[in-house]
C-alpha cells in the first residue's frame, strides 16, 4: 500500500513508497542519504531505521566521524555595503568522532560524549 508521501525526499531508488509530493518533491533533503541506507539495509522494510531513528522514541545510537574545523577566507566584495563576499582558500582540519545516543527531537535518551566545546 503506497500510504502518504514523506514529501522532503528525492524518490530513493529500489523503493516501492512515495516519498515525493507536488509540494516536496525533495532531492536536498540533508538526509537523504540516510533515508536511501535504512532503504538497502535488509533488518527492516524500506527506511524504516531511519523513520524510527527520528520519529518515535526508541533512543537510537550514531556513530559520527566530523570535521574538526572548517576555515575560509571571507572577502567583502567591493560594492558597498558589502552585502556578497569572496569565500575562498578553504581548508579542512582533521576529524573528530562522535558517538550520540537518542536525539533532539523530544525522543528517546539524549547524552554525547566528547564533542569539542559542548553539543551544539
Amino acid at each position: 500500500m503506497p500510504g502518504f508521501a514523506a514529501g522532503g525526499f528525492a524518490q530513493p531508488a529500489n523503493s516501492p513508497y512515495n516519498y515525493t509530493n507536488g509540494t516536496h518533491p525533495g532531492g536536498h533533503a540533508a538526509h537523504q542519504g540516510f533515508i536511501q541506507s535504512a532503504i538497502n539495509d535488509t533488518k527492516m522494510e524500506d527506511a524504516n531505521e531511519a523513520c524510527i531513528a527520528c520519529h518515535t522514541h526508541i533512543p537510537v545510537k550514531i556513530n559520527w566521524t566530523h570535521r574538526y574545523s572548517l576555515e575560509f577566507s571571507c572577502v567583502p566584495e567591493l560594492e558597498l555595503p558589502p552585502t556578497h563576499f569572496d569565500v575562498k582558500d578553504w581548508t579542512l582540519n582533521g576529524t573528530y568522532n562522535i558517538t550520540v545516543y537518542g536525539w533532539r527531537n523530544g525522543t528517546g535518551d539524549t547524552s554525547e560524549e566528547g564533542w569539542p566545546g559542548g553539543y551544539p
